[in-house]
């Protein structure tokens, strides 16, 4: 008996239920392929900069935790030689002991030395007031006299405490130079006379490097791990703003597309209604003009022939621009055409309409068909603008690649105009400024330099990849 297999069955293309997938356009497969690197970049820049705060953390902890180790070492150390010097010392400390004397030496020395053997400790001295050693596990220093330092002192004098690091290379080191680094440890107590006396241990620095290199390597890893814990929990919360900002970034490039798709439809429109209404009929008075010329040819009336023909005249000439004005509106499929080709064929008819034009072209592709589309038309609009509205002469046209950028910038030295005033259809520059926001749309921005008589420059600047590299902002100054 054969198995059946299991798993959801294939809808026939018969069935009422099934409704094919229709693919997806070229604007679509870009916008989304856009949507996912940026998902990528923002996911590589949260790990990037998460690694950094590790790394940087880490190190800040590792040099936290190598001071706390120090501070705990020497003051365990300043502790232990406290109490030492309280318990210890102090009561031996006698004025036999003052004065030399052999017995109350050996007595403190048996004491000493027992301690020092059971807490490594390298060197102890007891001084007087005068700065005269009174003992020494080292023979050799008791009776010596040597300059106390002012710190010192005034542990001596306050019966307080203090401790540091020294290289042992001071004069009353004379037998310790074999120490290399220590930790000296200085304990004002008061002897069994009552006078104040300055205890001195040497303690090895090996130890208080291996208690902070045992802190350190507690505290790091701790600290580490815990930041280590918290990107991963955020982790999630990264990659649904990343989604998030992709969908935005999709459904912008949808509506930038949606907006030049209405755009377009609404030119045709508006070129369709012109050519079979306000022409139609302005031909149709062009027509009852000449029939009126006719007639007073015939009757005599000269006059009024000569108004009639003045009249044909600008009815004929009016026709003339709605017919120019609907070549502008019903443009094709400029996504069809180079962006080359586009703005060359937009220079040549300025250059037709009489302007001195430089050109500065090169192919460049845009990464959308709108971006395409927006570069088009802002170029036509400018190039136009130039010629009807600004009394231009001259013309410099340029088309260029720069960095990651496709730059457009259109110069006239014509009449130029206030940009921080109203821009009206009537002035010429409404189109300008909308396309201008319809290219800022589509990932990029645009430069207006401008002012009354001084000519106008346009830039437009659209990211190759289409995802913006720096915001733009549309400065309105004069030059």
């Amino acid at each position: 008996m054969a198995m059946l297999a299991r798993g959801p069955r294939p809808r026939a293309l018969d069935d009422p239920l099934y409704v094919p997938r229709s693919p997806l356009s070229a604007e679509e497969e870009t916008a989304r392929s856009e949507a996912r690197r940026i998902v990528r970049r923002a996911l590589v820049s949260y790990a990037v900069a998460s690694l950094g705060a590790l790394l940087l953390v880490g190190v800040g902890a590792s040099v936290v935790a190598e001071s706390v180790a120090r501070d705990g070492a020497v003051h365990d150390a300043g502790f232990y030689t406290q109490k030492f010097a309280q318990l210890t010392v102090a009561p031996l400390v006698t004025k036999d002991l003052a004065a030399g004397d052999p017995q109350a030496i050996a007595r403190l020395d048996e004491l000493v030395k027992r301690q020092m053997a059971e807490h490594e400790v390298l060197r102890v001295k007891v001084w007087s007031a005068d700065a005269r050693v009174l003992y020494s596990d080292e023979p050799r220093l008791i009776g010596r006299t040597y300059e106390i330092e002012p710190d010192d002192r005034e542990v001596l004098e306050t019966l307080g405490l203090d401790a540091h690091v020294s290289p042992s290379t001071k004069p009353e080191n004379e037998f310790e130079s074999g120490f290399g680094e220590t930790l000296e440890v200085y304990a004002g107590v008061r002897a069994a006379d009552g006078e104040p006396v300055l205890v001195e241990a040497y303690l090895p620095v090996d130890r208080l490097d291996a208690l902070r290199e045992n802190l350190r390597s507690q505290i790091t890893p701790l600290v580490v791990l815990s930041l280590l814990a918290l990107e991963l929990l955020l982790l999630p919360l990264a990659v649904v703003l990343a989604r998030r900002i992709a969908r935005g970034h999709e459904e912008r490039a949808t509506l930038s597309r949606l907006a030049a798709h209405a755009a377009e439809s609404e030119r045709h429109s508006i070129a369709a209604e012109l050519h079979d209404g306000v022409i139609q009929d302005l031909v149709a008075v062009g027509f009852g003009l000449g029939t009126v010329r006719a007639v007073a040819d015939r009757e005599g009336q000269a006059d009024i022939g000569a108004a009639a023909q003045q009249l044909n005249d600008i009815v004929r000439e009016d026709v003339r621009v709605l017919r120019g004005l609907i070549g502008s509106l019903a443009v094709g499929d400029l996504a069809a055409t180079p962006l080359a080709g586009v703005v060359t064929q937009a220079a040549l008819e300025a250059e037709q309409a009489g302007l001195v034009v430089e050109r500065d072209v090169v192919d460049v592709a845009p990464h959308s068909r709108d971006v395409h589309t927006a570069l088009s038309l802002v170029a036509r609009e400018a190039i136009r603008n130039a010629v009807r509205h600004a009394s231009a002469t001259r013309l410099v046209v340029r088309l260029a690649r720069q960095d990651d950028h496709i730059v457009l910038e259109v110069t006239d030295d014509g009449r130029g105009f206030d940009p921080a005033g109203t821009t009206t259809a009537a002035d010429g520059h409404l189109g300008l400024t909308l396309y201008a926001r319809a290219a800022r749309a589509a990932g990029g921005g645009y430069t207006l330099r401008t002012a009354p008589g001084t000519g106008t420059t346009l830039v437009v600047r659209v990211p190759t990849d289409g995802v913006p590299q720096r915001p733009w902002r549309r400065p309105a100054r004069k030059r």
